[in-house]
């Protein structure tokens, strides 16, 4: 038996099946949404080309000489591989989405065939610049895919969508910088709070709670949030969770007339995520700020509606909030 340094490529190839799906027939007819990340010492896979002020324009990745490595190496695993089919790509500068549909039953395991797949990316860079060979750089870095399993065509349609869009949100997050700011708030008193978006929205000083409360009457309630309109509309920042359905009809007024807003919400985003595409394209506006209650990133979404005392809590924050005078 071989003996391999941890480090060799050609050390037999250990799955961790931490990345797996323990019930699922690896073998079976499915797709599956693939995730490349670049090995970090190698330049980028493509870059991205368009204008983001445009509405609607279309944001190009455009391969660089490695990110040629991965559409070569896709046509390559098709002709060697009939029974999976490369449905769809989209290749990041730092990563790459490849979206693989088995379409006959495999003798081997998907899982196998994508570590060919990943060899051959880095056999054919290795055959281009032979530097990265002595160095034992690979293409895409060992044990670091995941992949997400998909059993129908509507749900291969969603993922295919969402990635689609990957180079505009990526190209936006780095042009619009100032607007996308993940950053911790820390008070006097040492309390900490997540922020996500333009968080210079916290510094200006009329800010303007929206509330819908049983405290007041119908009419009351109503006369309250147009004044909160009309102060939006000349500039004021409106505060809230926005929970109540009178409250979101205001958080909707705002994304359509461009007021300035910070929305109160329970958990911070995780480092890899972000808004829903109508939220995330208004924060390239500069006009939305998201204050987290709490500063864990919570292991599943929460399912159904808030508790009450979360309410309280949340609309409490939004009150300190607008009252409190920030220093960035």
């Amino acid at each position: 038996m071989n003996d391999y340094p941890n480090n060799s490529p050609r050390r037999p190839i250990i799955h961790k099946m931490s990345r797996n799906m323990f019930d699922h027939d690896y073998c079976s007819v499915c797709s599956y949404m693939v995730t490349l990340r670049k090995s970090e010492l190698l330049p980028l896979l493509s870059s991205l080309t368009g204008n983001v002020d445009k509405l609607g324009e279309r944001i190009d990745d455009v391969p660089t000489d490695l990110g040629n490595i991965v559409v070569k190496a896709c046509e390559l695993f098709v002709a060697r591989n009939p029974k999976v089919k490369v449905h769809y790509k989209v290749i990041m500068p730092d990563h790459a989405h490849i979206i693989f549909k088995v379409v006959e039953r495999l003798s081997f395991s998907f899982k196998w065939h994508l570590a060919r797949f990943k060899q051959t990316c880095t056999t054919l860079l290795w055959d281009l610049y032979p530097e990265y060979r002595h160095k034992d750089i690979p293409l895409f870095v060992r044990d670091a895919d995941n992949h997400k399993i998909m059993f129908s065509e509507t749900q291969m349609r969603r993922w295919e969508f969402y990635i689609s869009d990957n180079p505009r949100r990526a190209l936006m997050r780095r042009t619009l910088k100032e607007c996308f700011q993940r950053d911790m708030i820390v008070d006097r008193f040492g309390n900490g709070w997540n922020v996500y978006g333009n968080k210079n929205l916290l510094v200006y000083p009329e800010k303007v709670v929206v509330r819908f409360t049983s405290k007041r009457t119908m009419s009351e309630n109503v006369e309250y949030l147009d004044w909160c309109r009309k102060m939006a509309s000349v500039g004021a920042v409106l505060v809230s969770p926005f929970i109540h359905a009178e409250e979101r009809r205001v958080y909707k007024d705002g994304m359509q007339n461009g007021w300035r807003m910070i929305r109160v919400v329970e958990c911070p985003f995780g480092p890899r995520a972000h808004p829903a595409k109508t939220e995330f394209n208004y924060c390239a506006t500069g006009n939305l700020l998201f204050f987290s209650l709490k500063q864990e990133v919570p292991v599943s979404p929460r399912k159904g509606p808030l508790p009450r005392d979360v309410c309280k809590e949340l609309n409490l924050l939004a009150e300190r909030i607008a009252r409190s005078s920030f220093r960035l």
